[in-house]
């Protein structure tokens, strides 16, 4: 089986991954970032310290799509509701309320990139 040499996020963090799984997801390694989830918001989908890769070149936002976003230095990771106002950014944990963002506000957003994969230990 061949291997990526790495995909690193601020050239700290590695992780092996096979040249299969970019190629059948349309992916390539340059363009991918390793984040660790900081809470509990989008369990029980991303669990609290598990780690994504992200790609950094999907700064689209697509609806029902995961996406790490940066509001006002605020790091979110949230599922995208695309609405004719404005978007809602939902987490996975019902006790977490929706965030409603108008068109202005979420013009504001910046895209860090779309959630492709997630790794959690067992």
């Amino acid at each position: 089986m061949q291997y990526v040499k790495s995909i690193k996020l601020h050239s700290l963090k590695y992780l092996l991954c096979s040249f299969k799984l970019l190629k059948t997801r349309g992916l390539k390694a340059d363009n991918l970032a390793i984040f660790t989830v900081d809470g509990d918001s989008m369990h029980p989908t991303l669990k609290d310290g598990e780690e994504i890769i992200v790609d950094r070149s999907k700064t689209e936002l697509r609806e029902g799509k995961i996406f790490v976003l940066n509001h006002q230095g605020a790091m979110w990771v949230k599922k995208v509701q695309l609405g004719f106002n404005g978007i809602e950014l939902l987490s996975g944990n019902p006790a977490y309320r929706p965030i409603i963002l108008n068109a202005d506000e979420a013009n504001e957003l910046i895209i860090i990139g779309q959630l492709v994969r997630s790794y959690r230990d067992f």
